[in-house]
């Protein structure tokens, strides 16, 4: 009777010790998997996880041993073992096999988008835990349902990594030339270019690959853009048994600074593209510009003559000019005057004259005078607004003055020199001490914080105010003469 009482107690003893041996392997094998599961997500997604992990483990030797951890799972935990769980178990573990390249398809372009398909694989594994937890399961559903979930992912994948396949090809192409291509330079605009070009990579490929893997870790994330091309370099390097250590880190060297260098040409090649897509944008511009001025202008013989002095340069009854001076002049409708008799401009002429300023500068190109003629070129007010606002600061002059008396303005032209040489500018009437004194809140309000600058009253005793490339500034204003004023003496 003892023995009888004493065996089934050992035996009882025996099964609850081996239930909590399972237990802790099941558990730790969940948590490991898990962990080495993240890891390999995490590490085809972006290329700083890649480099960190790659510290530790190879990535894809991370995902292999996440699948071996779940299958020691699915040994040691309680659970049911049904046709689903098989089929989310196997088929999980296939589809993440197959996309880390066991076996087959190590090389070449990525038809798959790795963390896509990764993603399905893992979900088909944990579908088979979830499983396995059912006392009740509909089978014939729930093996639909992993199907779906696992075909449904590579299907996403394949369609992502279509694009990505075929530019992976297309710079591995560029990189098998690059190593006949001159060395780049290692300035900061180049080191800059190749930082912007490192973030445009896609995810990284990860691929169990032996000796191989173990070079690819010392080599820049960017390889992956190129691995068509430089696999092969790899995998002679990798069977060369002559090769040292010292010699195999110097290669990887020249590695790594081919494929900066390659980055680099290839930053240099886009942004020549996208000039000249800017370039071929502002040629039909100016073509649009060109064929809009002939429907509009009317040429006859003076156009074709060159004029020598600002009384033929100065054109403010042109209607082209006159057209253009009221339209800006608009923006602040009202008498230009500050009254029925004064012909000084009032706070609204005054306006009148800063928006056909502010029109005109704010298109300005300015263009040197021919430089093989006796005198300045004098361009009329309305054939520079034909060729788009160019010329250089006598032009300038002509068309502020043209437009300023086009909408009932007095103006002068002067010419002044400084170190540089010499300028030319115009200048509208403000009229005496008070009437400048009643403008200045206007001049104020437009120009905050600027220190208007004037000349010295006229022989009248009325002040102007500087139309120069900036309002009430001399740019090169000493020793003034005068050149040309409205209703007066024209030189």
């Amino acid at each position: 009777m003892m023995m009888m009482i004493i065996a089934p107690t050992r035996h009882a003893s025996c099964v609850t010790q081996n239930m909590h041996t399972r237990n802790t392997v099941a558990a730790i094998s969940l948590g490991a998997g898990t962990v080495l599961a993240v890891a390999t997500l995490a590490s085809s997604w972006s290329h700083e996880v890649y480099r960190d992990v790659s510290a530790v483990l190879n990535p894809a030797t991370a995902g292999v041993l996440s699948v071996a951890t779940a299958w020691l799972f699915f040994v040691a935990a309680r659970g049911y073992r049904r046709l689903p769980f098989l089929v989310s178990a196997i088929g999980g573990s296939a589809v993440v096999f197959a996309t880390l390249g066991m076996g087959f398809a190590a090389r070449g372009p990525m038809l798959l988008q790795q963390t896509v398909a990764l993603a399905a694989g893992y979900a088909g594994l944990v579908a088979a835990g979830v499983f396995m937890r059912m006392p009740v399961l509909p089978r014939r559903p729930a093996v639909r349902a992993v199907a779906a979930v696992l075909l449904c992912g590579l299907a996403v994948a394949t369609v992502l990594g279509a694009g990505g396949g075929s530019e992976s090809a297309g710079a591995s192409g560029a990189a098998g030339g690059a190593g006949n291509s001159g060395a780049a330079g290692d300035d900061s605009a180049d080191a800059a270019a190749g930082d912007q070009a490192q973030e445009r990579d896609t995810p990284p490929r990860l691929a169990y690959e032996g000796e191989i893997g173990e070079l690819v870790r010392r080599l820049d994330p960017r390889y992956f853009r190129y691995r068509e091309a430089l696999d092969p370099v790899l995998e002679e390097l990798a069977n060369d048994e002559s090769v040292t250590d010292e010699q195999r880190e110097e290669r990887i060297h020249e590695l790594n600074t081919r494929i900066r260098q390659l980055e680099v040409e290839i930053s240099r090649f886009d942004r020549v593209r996208e000039e000249r897509e800017r370039y071929a944008q502002e040629v039909e511009r100016m073509r649009v510009t060109l064929r809009e001025v002939e429907s509009r202008a009317h040429i006859d013989a003076s156009d074709l003559q060159r004029v020598g002095s600002y009384r033929e340069a100065v054109r403010p009854a042109v209607p082209l000019v006159r057209d253009l001076a009221a339209g800006l002049a608009g923006e602040h409708p009202g008498s230009y005057y500050a009254g029925s008799r004064a012909p000084y401009p009032g706070e609204t002429g005054l306006q009148q004259v800063l928006a056909i300023h502010r029109y005109v500068m704010g298109r300005w190109r300015y263009v040197n005078d021919p430089l093989y003629i006796r005198s300045n070129y004098h361009s009329p007010a309305d054939r520079t607004i034909a060729a788009g606002f160019v010329g250089d600061c006598d032009d300038f002059a002509s068309l502020i003055a043209s437009m300023v008396e086009a909408v009932g303005g007095t103006v002068r032209i002067l010419h002044g020199t400084c170190a540089g040489g010499a300028h030319a500018w115009a200048e509208v009437l403000l009229g005496d001490a008070q009437a400048r004194a009643r403008l200045e809140p206007v001049l104020q309000r437009a120009f905050p914080g600027r220190r208007m600058q004037f000349l010295q009253a006229d022989a009248r005793g009325n002040y102007w105010l500087s139309l120069d490339w900036e309002v009430g500034r001399y740019s090169c204003g000493g020793n003034p003469v005068l050149q040309y004023i409205s209703g007066g003496s024209r030189i």
